[in-house]
């Protein structure tokens, strides 16, 4: 028995560096992720599509608005819960839509699927307030506040500084333009 038992391990090495020597690995790996990697290659073109899309319908309504800055994958608060989408900054307009459609209930029972869209023209915004969880400073939040006393909360940005900045930016650029025409 233990001699079999040795045979059989042996015999299992020796297919297995068979399968592992480098020819054949490359070979199968390739093969296995070939299909893999050229799905990846168009979600992202697909992606890219998206919300060139997005951006065409809801932000692009003059023709000196384009991107200021790229888009930025973040999650806005609601009353639901956080909502993972994109936040979009452009030359008049800050919008948010969610990466995937969420379920709604409207009338008789019935579900509708939507994107959750927040659009808000810049001359609309007042105020762009840093904030973070006193329990963790690491948790960080943007909240933007409109002429309306709206509030918006964002937050799990990848890039949390730049997209403060930018938006800081974006209402200094608006208060200096409203300072100038009252002049």
């Amino acid at each position: 028995m233990r001699e079999d038992v040795g045979r059989h391990h042996k015999k299992g090495r020796r297919r297995c560096r068979k399968f592992l020597a480098p020819p054949y690995l490359k070979q199968v790996l390739m093969s296995l992720m070939q299909p893999w990697l050229g799905l990846h290659k168009e979600q992202k073109c697909l992606k890219k599509a998206e919300m060139a899309r997005f951006f065409n319908e809801h932000l692009v309504f003059f023709q000196e608005n384009s991107l200021r800055v790229p888009a930025y994958a973040c999650y806005l608060s609601t009353s639901a819960g956080p909502v993972i989408g994109t936040l979009y900054l452009s030359t008049a307009r800050i919008a948010f839509c969610s990466d995937n459609p969420l379920c709604r209930n409207i009338s008789n029972g019935q579900q509708e699927w939507a994107y959750y869209k927040v659009v808000v023209p810049l001359d609309q915004l007042r105020a762009v307030n840093p904030s973070a969880n006193p329990r963790n400073p690491s948790d960080k939040y943007i909240q933007i506040v409109t002429m309306g006393n709206h509030e918006f909360w964002f937050m799990g940005f990848i890039s949390y500084e730049k997209a403060l900045k930018n938006l800081r930016e974006a209402l200094q650029f608006l208060l200096r333009v409203f300072h100038q025409c009252s002049h």
